[in-house]
């Protein structure tokens, strides 16, 4: 068994020289190993290949990039592999860049032959080509199950592209989304022309010289010169949507990426990934809210309750939260009733329950009166008897646009994460993204300060307003940031001093997260970080642009769950 990583490895011709091969693109969980042989900057999917290294004994990498090359250095002083070599790639697709292609896999076979007592079998590198071709592409695809169909040229399906995915995150995203996903990335997009006419007669050197055609003109990855052909990923007329994965520490597909979001008018959703395992809970998010803005039916069995349009209707939605679980209830007429924030504790459903009953105390109802009821926030999934659920980009959405309908970017810091949201001018979401795996610039960033600094927080909140010298927390890092706190406590600093710096840290995290999505005013600001005055004007500031904070912006979600509930009711068994 021999372990690559990259597409551009010859796997047809190992495959003739008798030996099976495995892409080593998994997850880890850390980077103990690799980064006892390396600078712990170097790109995350080369570590996480490093941390596999080990697993088999005979590797054929490519030079794709200098983190593959540097990651060959590395197996190279370790000496423990019975075999390993690197494949030269040339940057170009023309002039002699063929036959330089030729010339290394006469390299890799001659020196396999030297090592093993094989020779190259004809009829296994036909039959691998033939499995490889461009034919066998286009008639299947491998659906969410996992299973073989044929397919449709009207099939839509949903195309991943960009750096590598790994194989854990790919079978989620195939699990999430139900339509047909193709890995399109620089580790899935392979395959080859069929065989040329008369291949069972060519030498060894005609097959080989065709082989090296083949490889060199695959749709290129960033690496290569000529990147034009690269349009062909997004220009099927069957694609529907686009998930762009990323790699951390990987610059090459950050400019492809502006260019996709510069030409395609699909839905987009960016992953950036480290090759170690995602936040489900955020994940979770991100594709669900994906699906809902390709309006795609999730099939849920609805439980609306028929009444009589002369009885009264109520419509509840409710914000399942890391820190507080929040319930709106309104009326036919979008009316806010009743209202009420409880804490989430260690059990969704006991809170979920809670907020219920209490809510529907407020109005003098029963929970039974409610013709509908929608979930939405990290717990959404867990709500037993809620009608259906709404991911919180959509909600926060709908219940801004609904409270404001100027507003264009929603700017929600939670106790979890922070999300920015970009809206039409019909409330519509275009674009969004997530903080990824990091507390810094969330309500929990604040409550560990907080901690650290030994105050409430909303003491903490009125402190911070009190400053008179300009203090910077440079760690975006919760971790470092407290220990920079501690530093400054250390040094005399005043606590309301310190309490600015951290709120204008905040905004620059918030700041930056908001640029990737266009910077579009007017903007509202939801989530209960919203009530903290500091953190609002530090982003003004940054801004230069005021932000619309609601009477209770922590329930800005729970509304947009509600007002998903009442439009369901109203278009009936049609999908919002």
């Amino acid at each position: 068994m021999i372990g690559y990583t990259c597409k551009y490895t010859p796997i047809e011709l190992l495959y003739a020289l008798g030996e099976t091969t495995e892409l080593l693109n998994h997850e880890v969980p850390d980077f103990e190993y690799a980064e006892k042989w390396t600078h712990p900057n170097l790109c995350c999917h080369a570590k996480a290949f490093l941390q596999h290294s080990s697993e088999l004994d005979e590797l054929v990498l490519v030079n794709c990039c200098d983190s593959i090359r540097r990651a060959y250095d590395v197996l190279v002083a370790q000496q423990v592999h019975r075999f390993l070599f690197l494949f030269d790639l040339p940057h170009i697709d023309k002039g002699c860049a063929q036959e330089k292609i030729k010339k290394e896999l006469f390299r890799l076979t001659r020196l396999y032959t030297e090592h093993h007592p094989v020779s190259f079998d004809r009829q296994r590198f036909l039959e691998a080509c033939r499995a490889s071709s461009e034919v066998a592409f286009k008639a299947s695809f491998e659906s969410a199950s996992g299973t073989h169909s044929k397919l449709d040229p009207a099939t839509p399906f949903i195309a991943i592209i960009g750096a590598r995915v790994s194989q854990e995150l790919l079978s989620t995203i195939k699990e999430e989304v139900p339509y047909l996903v193709i890995d399109a990335t620089c580790g899935g997009n392979r395959y080859l022309s069929p065989l040329a006419p008369g291949a069972e007669r060519m030498s060894f050197e005609d097959l080989m010289d065709w082989y090296a055609k083949e490889l060199l003109h695959f749709i290129p990855c960033m690496r290569m010169a000529n990147i034009e052909p690269r349009k062909a990923l997004w220009e099927n007329e069957n694609l529907c949507g686009i998930i762009y994965n990323t790699v951390k520490f990987c610059d090459y597909y950050s400019f492809d990426y502006a260019r996709v979001k510069r030409e395609v008018r699909l839905p987009i959703l960016k992953i950036e990934s480290d090759f170690t395992p995602q936040s489900e809970g955020q994940l979770s998010t991100r594709l669900e809210a994906f699906q809902e803005n390709l309006h795609l039916s999730l099939e849920k069995p609805l439980k609306i309750k028929a009444r009589q349009a002369s009885q009264p209707a109520f419509f509840g939605g409710i914000d399942s939260g890391s820190t507080t679980t929040k319930m709106v209830i309104i009326d036919r007429n979008s009316k806010i009733l009743a209202s009420s924030i409880v804490s989430t504790g260690a059990k969704t459903q006991v809170s979920a329950r809670k907020v219920l009953q209490e809510t529907c105390r407020q109005l003098g109802v029963e929970p039974c009166d409610l013709a509908s009821v929608f979930s939405t926030g990290y717990g959404r999934n867990n709500i037993a008897f809620a009608t259906d659920s709404k991911t919180e980009i959509t909600c926060h959405a709908k219940g801004a646009f609904f409270l404001d309908p100027t507003i264009r970017t929603i700017v929600d810091i939670g106790g979890q994460d922070s999300k920015i949201i970009r809206i039409d001018n019909e409330g519509r979401v275009v674009n969004f993204v997530m903080n990824d795996k990091c507390a810094a610039g969330t309500g929990r960033f604040l409550e560990m300060m907080a901690r650290t600094l030994e105050l409430d927080i909303d003491i903490m909140v009125r402190t911070g307003l009190a400053w008179k010298n300009d203090l910077t927390i440079s760690s975006m890092c919760t971790v470092f940031a407290e220990s920079e706190v501690v530093s400054l406590i250390a040094d005399n600093c005043s606590i309301a001093d310190i309490v600015h710096g951290l709120n204008k840290s905040i905004a620059s995290r918030i700041t930056s997260m908001i640029s990737r999505t266009g910077c579009q005013a007017p903007y509202m600001m939801t989530g209960g970080v919203a009530r903290n005055t500091g953190v609002v004007r530090e982003l003004e500031v940054k801004l230069g642009e005021r932000l619309i904070v609601s009477e209770k912006p922590e329930l800005c979600g729970a509304l947009g769950a509600a007002l998903s509930a009442l439009e369901l009711s109203a278009l009936g068994s049609k999908e919002i």
